[in-house]
């Protein structure tokens, strides 16, 4: 039962352990994804996706950033800069397939950190058509509304997936300690009948 508990709680602290930095941008523009690291990193690498496939990645001995396309990445393929010296992200000419999570490993000789983006490409349709209902003088006030509704949106999905994996994790421990009591009782009563 503690261990069954401790591995629960420890598959908690690693699904809601990483912040994740949301990053927003319009379609068609370029948008860069910072790792604000503060001392050299071995090795740094970005995927596309917890745990997903491998996108850029920079090993401080060849000091070289490597891109990898392959079926998986093809929608990055002559899109990705990753800066040698930061380890910096930057995907040009954005498009609604680049959406989604993006995970950072830095590697050093005494840790690994891992960090979580969440990228949300905006599409100039659905700015322009909140535009064409206003007057020219409201219309920028138009776009940042639509954009706040979009990140607000976005913000109220997090929140809820995190009370969903919450709330499922919790009724997998609850189930857990329920077996566990059953096979106890069972075991018990099993052994009293051999007593008699």
């Amino acid at each position: 039962l503690h261990t069954s508990l401790v591995l629960c709680l420890w598959t908690l602290i690693g699904v809601f352990g990483d912040e994740v930095k949301s990053v927003s941008v319009m379609e068609g523009h370029s948008v860069t994804l910072h790792t604000h690291l503060t001392h050299t990193h071995d090795v740094i690498q970005w995927r596309f996706g917890v745990n997903g496939p491998l996108i850029a990645s920079i090993r401080r001995s060849v000091n070289n950033p490597t891109y990898y396309n392959n079926d998986k990445t093809e929608i990055f393929r002559d899109r990705l800069k990753m800066d040698s010296k930061t380890g910096d992200l930057t995907i040009t000419d954005v498009t609604s397939q680049h959406s989604g999570l993006y995970q950072l490993l830095t590697v050093t000789s005494s840790q690994d950190i891992t960090k979580i983006f969440s990228l949300t490409v905006n599409t100039h349709t659905a700015v322009s058509i909140s535009e064409s209902t206003q007057t020219p003088s409201s219309s920028s006030e138009s776009s940042e509304v639509h954009l706040t509704r979009q990140q607000s949106f976005h913000s109220l999905y997090k929140v809820v997936m995190t009370c969903v994996v919450g709330f499922l994790m919790t009724g997998a421990v609850v189930f857990i300690i329920w077996i566990n009591r059953k096979s106890r009782k069972t075991h018990g009563q099993g052994t009293q009948h051999h007593c008699k």
